[in-house]
């Protein structure tokens, strides 16, 4: 979730919905904001019976499950930037089934919003170069960690600095 102090708005993102939830926080009004990524279009159950759910025994580990999950795209989180104004809504674009077991560590894109949730783009980054659990913001922009930079020399840790360009050409 993220906090929008100047609206006073909560913003919820699910990992299963393309929809961005906000709460104003002083008139208690909901409203829904579809925000999708271009890079897939669903996020499909990985069954539609309900009933396959309640049917499961804990402890119980389910490899068909598992693969369904770590080859299902979804969304991460969302951030909101009070220097830009502006929202970044983190997508993983899980690998398919069949390139699972080469890698298991999935690719993301970024969504930036403005303070209206209109998309202003949205950018695929590489999980051979950054790492999608370890992002951040500061005054300058959304922070990225380099795992490519830190696997080459553990002693060192590598953070990119990434911000919209303003498409006016200002």
């Amino acid at each position: 979730m993220a906090y929008n102090p100047t609206t006073n708005e909560l913003v919820l993102s699910y990992p299963v919905d393309p929809f961005l939830q906000s709460v104003n926080l002083r008139t208690k009004e909901v409203s829904q904001h579809f925000v999708g990524s271009e890079y897939f279009e669903a996020i499909p159950p990985f069954k539609q019976d309900p009933s396959h759910y309640l049917k499961r025994v804990k402890g119980t580990i389910y490899p068909e499950e598992d693969d369904h999950g770590l080859s299902t795209s979804d969304y991460r989180g969302i951030y909101y930037d009070q220097n830009q104004n502006l929202f970044y809504r983190v997508a993983l674009i899980r690998p398919s089934l069949e390139k699972l077991s080469v890698s298991r560590a999935p690719d993301f894109s970024i969504i930036v919003l403005n303070e209206r949730f209109e998309k202003l783009g949205e950018r695929l980054f590489s999980s051979k170069v950054y790492d999608p659990s370890k992002i951040f913001l500061s005054s300058t922009g959304i922070n990225l960690f380099r795992r490519d930079m830190y696997n080459e020399n553990e002693n060192k840790i590598a953070i990119e600095v990434f911000g919209p360009a303003d498409i006016r050409g200002n």
